[in-house]
């Protein structure tokens, strides 16, 4: 393992090599949360409102400050109280495939999982990115699935994760800066903020400078090297900010990988990232008491 805080130009021809170069960009900041804290205001809640809840099986809906929200809910064994995550989809997917793959491996540590539908679910070209990513629709979508598990009996509401890739991605750096009193930790695939720290021209679902400098949340952070869909200076610029405001995270680059960080073809990628996740969370107090297995590709099986 070798430590740099440059770019990566190393291309392995296997995941053995890949992991032989898995690269922490930068170290954690271990032991600065309370003082990352200071300044937040955590007495008012930037969640919606949770009104006419209603679960039936793994399908949930709601109001979230007056308007219609709905989604999907998959919840462990055992009466709790579970840690939970909000899982955030990218480009082009969506709440339910999102859940039935990363959601499934965080089921497997011992977490509730739900996810929503975002503006951006399904998209085509011919998208409004104003509308998509980090866009004010989106963060009453995301904040309104804390504020569902927060009312949930046999959730642990000092254990809630924020969980995204890709355009979900920057949605949860933007989580993370609404509702810093809401949620104990987050992760990152594929995402990061705009690289310049000023936003990117025809993109406002990409936080800029001012929402990272927001956020006293701890972070994962992962990305691979080949990244061309998001490079991974918009990772690093993230980590630059939390480093400026001294909020504990860690930042992992893995070699060779492009936006895709769990190839589907590929099982020994995902269990190097999923290792690194649980490795993480448990860093941070958040599994479930009981010992997990080690991670594999999560399951293929559907709703």
């Amino acid at each position: 393992m070798t430590q740099s805080e440059g770019g990566v130009d190393m291309k392995p021809r296997s995941v053995a090599a890949a992991m032989a170069i898995l690269l922490c960009l930068a170290a954690e900041r271990a032991g600065a949360g309370d003082a990352a804290r200071e300044g937040v205001d955590a007495g008012r809640s930037a969640l919606p409102r949770i009104e006419k809840f209603e679960l039936e099986g793994g399908r949930w809906s709601c109001e979230a400050d007056g308007l219609p929200l709905s989604g999907w809910l998959l919840l462990p064994e055992g009466p709790g109280p579970h840690p939970a995550v909000v899982i955030s989809h990218g480009m082009g997917g969506s709440g339910r495939s999102m859940l039935n793959g990363r959601g499934r491996e965080f089921v497997r540590w011992g977490f509730a999982a739900i996810a929503t539908d975002y503006t951006h679910a399904g998209a085509t070209g011919r998208l409004d990115r104003a509308q998509a990513g980090a866009s004010p629709e989106n963060l009453r979508r995301g904040l309104g699935c804390v504020g569902v598990l927060r009312q949930l009996p046999g959730v642990d509401r000092e254990r809630i994760v924020l969980y995204g890739n890709s355009m979900g991605g920057f949605l949860t750096v933007a989580m993370a800066a609404a509702a810093p009193g809401e949620v104990a930790a987050a992760v990152i695939t594929a995402g990061g903020i705009a690289p310049d720290g000023r936003g990117v021209r025809g993109m406002p679902g990409v936080p800029g400078a001012e929402v990272a400098r927001r956020v006293r949340t701890p972070f994962l952070i992962l990305h691979g090297s080949d990244d061309t869909t998001v490079p991974p200076r918009s990772s690093e610029r993230l980590a630059e900010l939390l480093v400026e405001q001294n909020v504990p995270f860690k930042r992992y680059v893995i070699g060779g990988v492009g936006h895709n960080l769990f190839a589907a073809h590929d099982p020994k990628m995902n269990g190097l990232i999923n290792s690194k996740i649980h490795e993480w969370l448990e860093s941070q107090g958040l599994l479930a008491a009981t010992p997990a297995p080690a991670p594999t590709p999560a399951s293929a099986e559907g709703f």
